[in-house]
Order: structure tokens, then C-alpha cells, then sequence
């Protein structure tokens, strides 16, 4: 079921439409009408697994309606740098878990024990790892990882330009 307000949804009079994706949505699930009418940068957080039941990469795009829409970890880029080169060789990234990402407990941050030096100027994902209340996912390391945490690392990956690549 997708919600009236989403059903025409689009992205910024199509940005991507030079970009083709096998990957398609047949219906989406977005912000409420309030939230999603004054965003700029959105995009899906849809992930699963290889065949083998492990994880490793993402989509960068995905279709809906014959519109192309970026992963949610590329909308997050674009807010920050809108002028930034995408490398649309590949529709998905091998994901690189192998990074040491900082990770702080939300009590600690509303609690004001984390200092604003810490998170100034840094992309800071707010999401759960309470594990029932969001999907987790099984890494080639045997750990499992929320949806917030595999976005984290898309994008670290993405910046610091440290993709994986799988040989043909």
C-alpha cells in the first residue's frame, strides 16, 4: 500500500533520471504529508541479503514508477554537498564493515554527556539497534547489523571513497 501523498512522489524534477537501476519498488512507504512535503533529500532504506542469508551490499538507486530514487546513505550526501560526483557504474556498493564507526547511546546524547565537539560537523544517523524493533542483518563476520548501522557505513564509505569492489 502506498499512501496518496507518495504515489507522485518524485525527486527534485527527477535528478536522476540519466540513471537506470534493476532494482524496483512497487509501492513505497514515505514521511507523513507533513514531514516528506518540506524535504529536500530523501531516499529508501530497503536492504537484504545474498542468497547465502549474509550481508554485503546495497542499492544506490531504485525505481517507482519509472523514477529513480537514491539510497537513503546517497540523499544524505547530496544534503550536504549537492554538487557530488556519483559513480553510477555499479547499482549497488559492496558495503565495508571492516571501519570503526563512533557509536553513542541516545540517553547519553539527550542527557547532554556528549559533548557537541564530538558530533559538529559530522553525519550523524539517529536509529535503533534494539534488536525486534528494526530488521538486523547478518555480516560475513557473523555479527548483526540494524538498518541505521549499514547506512552509517555506506556513507563512511562514500566519503573517505574506501568502496569495495568485487572482481568480474
Amino acid at each position: 500500500f502506498t499512501a496518496p501523498h507518495c504515489r507522485e512522489l518524485s525527486y527534485k524534477q527527477n535528478l536522476f533520471s540519466n540513471i537506470k537501476s534493476k532494482f524496483t519498488a512497487i509501492s513505497l512507504l514515505c514521511n507523513h504529508k507533513s514531514l516528506q512535503s518540506g524535504v529536500e533529500n530523501f531516499g529508501f532504506i530497503n536492504a537484504w541479503a545474498d542468497s547465502d542469508g549474509v550481508f554485503r551490499r546495497v542499492p544506490l538507486f531504485m525505481s517507482y514508477k519509472e523514477k529513480i530514487f537514491p539510497s537513503f546513505a546517497l540523499s544524505t550526501l547530496l544534503s550536504i554537498d549537492k554538487d557530488m560526483q556519483i559513480d553510477t557504474q555499479y547499482d549497488t556498493i559492496l558495503v565495508d564493515f571492516s571501519k570503526k564507526l563512533k557509536v553513542f547511546s541516545a540517553v547519553d546524547l539527550l542527557s547532554g554527556e556528549i559533548l557537541a565537539d564530538e558530533i559538529q560537523g559530522k553525519v550523524v544517523i539517529l536509529g535503533s539497534s534494539v534488536v525486534g524493533l528494526n530488521p538486523t542483518y547478518t555480516i560475513s563476520n557473523s555479527q548483526k547489523v540494524s538498518n541505521s548501522m549499514i547506512y552509517a557505513f555506506v556513507i563512511e564509505s562514500l566519503l573517505e571513497d574506501t568502496l569495495l569492489k568485487q572482481p568480474e
